[in-house]
């Protein structure tokens, strides 16, 4: 089956407290359908909204049309891409399920299951305080190469000269490299800062 109708279309599926399973690739942000019969594809711009949801699949694809966001969990059986926009976050707790939420509270964790590379990636992250951000767990090996990491300071925080925020975390291997982009917001001009593996 298809969410969305081809370049140009868009489709959203939300997981509540909720698991899908599917036998096999799920593919989002697709300009054009997928070959393989069977594939669950999310064509043109796709969301895929966890809210304490998790899925299950044995292939994940993403392309630049393709969002992943909230809290939640996904599962692969063989290592994965996703050149998507990642955004981790919590979701209020008054806020009405049906409808489309694309921001929250800091604090949320999207986790990865497997071996992930995030080519190209814009990977958004929230900050309130050194203890409180979002986070992306990555089980296996993560590669974030070429990625976009957008840093949002929140509710006057600004990080103090060695404070550190942890937002990538992998079982394996971490790889990035000076192709890594570095934005931020919430922070005046001239603020630095750098990113480096612990």
């Amino acid at each position: 089956g298809f969410i969305g109708v081809g370049q140009g279309g868009s489709g959203l599926v939300t997981l509540n407290n909720a698991g899908w399973t599917l036998s096999e690739r799920l593919s989002i942000g697709l300009s054009e359908p997928g070959e393989v019969e069977g594939s669950f594809n999310i064509l043109g711009v796709g969301t895929l909204l966890l809210n304490d949801g998790a899925i299950e699949v044995p292939l994940f694809s993403g392309d630049h049309g393709a969002n992943v966001a909230g809290s939640g969990q996904i599962l692969v059986t063989a290592s994965s891409e996703c050149a998507c926009n990642l955004d981790p976050f919590l979701t209020e707790e008054d806020s009405d399920p049906s409808t489309k939420q694309t921001s929250g509270l800091p604090g949320g964790t999207l986790t990865f299951d497997g071996d992930w590379t995030f080519p190209q990636a814009t990977i958004a992250i929230d900050a309130a305080s050194a203890t409180e951000s979002d986070m992306i767990v990555v089980s296996g090996n993560a590669d974030i190469t070429g990625a976009t990491i957008r840093l949002n300071f929140t509710d006057g925080y600004l990080p103090k000269t060695g404070e550190t925020i942890p937002f990538i975390m992998a079982g394996g291997t971490l790889t990035i490299d000076e192709n890594t982009t570095l934005e931020y917001t919430g922070a005046a001009e001239g603020f630095m800062f750098t990113v480096a593996e612990e």
